[in-house]
């Protein structure tokens, strides 16, 4: 059993792989502005992506507690397959968001289902102590599948956006395989937490996150970071598009950011080891002076900031998850693990629309200084408050 156990680690290498190897991911936002959607209306269906997955985070993290990670995880596949084949056929705004709204759930299935998984597969080894190390090779292959993804996906779309969504459809069917040979690990609750039920299940996650105040701050310090990046992100390929790159160079570009992330991901267990604490002050600083440094005027030292914010982000993956799951109970792990992909989901509900109008009404640059500013009040108001706690721990002591 146990080998068995340890095998999971193996096969959820392939499957973060397959299911993060998109290839219309780099082109999503191109491929609806040729179908005649204004930036406005691509927030707009950015929102009701992070819409649906503010609803259904904490549901589907309950399912996946409850019913099983495994399961969950062969659900997502089943909801991301069919957002990519409706999104490759839909002509309206209403198939489109419905497109989205799927999308959204094959990604709250899989959000909390997969860590907890992982973690309680390492944990019930004999291996937690791995997990950070594991975390950080999982963002790695993450990153490695997407940053090729990017890659082929900018060159396909040259020649055909249907082509590039087809063959997405397909490698999602392909990403269901390895979740088949996953063993689902034993929670020394399973079967009480499945007499308990949905709603005893999803008030039980709620009561120890009210009760741990350290969660919360997990939860909400490191969303708000990874929401300024992802809609940098996102927004980036439209600027890059405005200053007159290609769509296979803006796949070259998301190439080489995807490289960084991976340089990030690795090293992320040295930096927790060496920084610490201020891994995420030190972060969020980077990804501030990136974010200006986007909009200076020389591309190519905007394509090195690029990569400099996905470096700095992506190290920060893995400290949160191992901080997390350090402290959370197995039982409530998925559900738990949920609640942080909605508080992200909330922040991108609320600003990247925001974002889309600004970028409407008046360019991407301000957007970019925006959110640059913004994050270094961030970043030193982090700072602050880690020399105060600092200062209060040295006198108590």
């Amino acid at each position: 059993m146990i080998k068995r156990i340890e095998r999971n680690i193996l096969i959820d290498y392939v499957f973060r792989f397959t299911c993060n190897f998109d290839l219309s991911a780099s082109i999503w936002v191109l491929y609806l502005i040729s179908k005649g959607l204004p930036l406005w209306q691509i927030g707009i269906l950015e929102g009701v992506f992070h819409m649906v997955s503010f609803l259904s985070e904490i549901p589907t993290g309950a399912i996946a507690d409850i019913l099983g990670r495994k399961r969950a995880m062969i659900i997502s596949r089943v909801c991301s397959t069919a957002a990519s084949g409706l999104m490759l056929f839909s002509n309206n705004l209403w198939m489109l968001a419905l497109s989205f709204a799927l999308s959204a759930w094959g990604y709250n299935f899989l959000s909390g289902s997969e860590e907890a998984l992982v973690y309680d597969s390492l944990k019930q080894a004999g291996k937690k102590d791995k997990f950070l190390k594991v975390s950080g090779r999982l963002e790695m292959i993450l990153n490695i599948s997407q940053s090729t993804s990017l890659l082929l996906g900018g060159f396909l779309a040259e020649v055909s956006f249907l082509y590039c969504y087809l063959v997405a459809s397909i490698i999602s069917i392909i990403s269901l395989i390895p979740c088949l040979f996953l063993t689902e690990p034993i929670r020394s609750s399973e079967k009480s937490s499945k007499k308990a039920g949905f709603l005893v299940q999803i008030v039980t996650a709620f009561q120890y996150m009210r009760n741990e105040k350290r969660v919360i701050e997990i939860l909400l310090s490191y969303s708000i970071i990874f929401t300024f990046y992802t809609i940098s992100y996102f927004y980036g390929q439209q600027y890059f598009s405005q200053l007159g790159f290609s769509k296979d160079k803006i796949g070259m570009i998301m190439f080489f950011v995807g490289i960084m992330d991976c340089i990030g991901a690795v090293n992320s267990e040295k930096i927790a080891r060496k920084y610490g604490e201020y891994a995420k002050e030190i972060s969020i600083m980077l990804i501030a002076i990136g974010t200006l440094c986007v909009v200076t005027g020389n591309t190519l030292i905007g394509v090195i900031c690029f990569g400099v914010m996905g470096f700095a982000v992506t190290m920060l993956y893995p400290i949160q998850s191992e901080a997390l799951n350090r402290i959370i109970p197995s039982e409530q792990r998925a559900t738990i693990i949920s609640a942080n992909s909605m508080i992200f989901s909330m922040y991108m509900l609320v600003l990247f629309p925001i974002a889309g109008i600004i970028g409407d009404t008046y360019n991407l640059k301000v957007v970019f200084i925006g959110l640059s500013l913004v994050e270094l009040a961030l970043g030193l108001l982090y700072c602050l408050m880690k020399i105060k706690q600092n200062k209060g721990k040295q006198e108590i002591e």
